[in-house]
């Protein structure tokens, strides 16, 4: 299905979307689903998204744009120096010198997104090992033109994690706010909520009617 998915759309693909599992080689990609009542779901037949997004993914329509959104997981994969060569046969070389990142991408066609771009990403008031898990986004109800998102940070170097707070104007364009580093923090292991944090979806008040999707 993928080496379909590719010929038919070149531009429409990543090439780290491509990993090997126990069971050999696999691809992650993001589907969508439709309903015409928000009660009953069908999924589309072709993958809206061929990324490596194996985080939660949050899409929705935005009535400014006039396009479908969707905020990904994406990796800020930077290049390694010539001296510290890497395993090029290696499905994950990659890995190594990449940290969890929010990427974004926007589409006239809810079936056919472009590649994401990167919008968020750990800087340098965060320590080596921190990385974004989730991108919690919404928007502030009756202003439109202020965006919130709520991104998990993992920390790597303790095997914990704290909820941050970034803003932007626009959707595309977001800073981590000042003071929001840290509002929600893991308790101390072996308490109850000493495991993780996460933020899910979303502080947006809903109306009825019209068309529904989600990814």
């Amino acid at each position: 299905e993928f080496n379909a998915f590719r010929k038919k759309y070149p531009d429409r693909w990543g090439p780290r979307a491509v990993r090997r599992g126990s069971n050999g080689p696999e691809v992650t990609c993001l589907f969508g689903y439709v309903s015409p009542d928000g009660f009953h779901w069908k999924r589309l037949p072709e993958p809206i998204l061929v990324e490596h997004v194996d985080s939660r993914n949050i899409g929705y329509y935005d009535p400014r744009l006039k396009k479908y959104v969707a905020y990904v997981r994406t990796w800020n994969a930077l290049e390694r120096a010539p001296g510290l060569p890497v395993e090029k046969d290696r499905w994950d070389y990659w890995l190594p010198n990449a940290r969890r990142s929010i990427g974004r991408t926007e589409s006239d066609d809810f079936r056919k997104f472009p590649r994401s771009e990167l919008i968020l990403e750990p800087g340098p008031e965060f320590a080596p090992t921190d990385g974004f898990y989730t991108n919690c986004f919404t928007w502030i109800p009756g202003a439109p033109d202020q965006l919130l998102m709520f991104p998990a940070i993992r920390h790597l170097s303790d095997d914990t994690s704290t909820i941050a707070l970034a803003v932007s104007a626009n959707g595309k364009n977001w800073h981590s706010a000042p003071g929001g580093k840290e509002l929600i923090q893991t308790g101390p292991f072996g308490r109850w909520g000493a495991g993780s944090v996460r933020t899910a979806p979303a502080f947006d008040r809903v109306g009825l009617g019209g068309r529904h999707f989600r990814v």
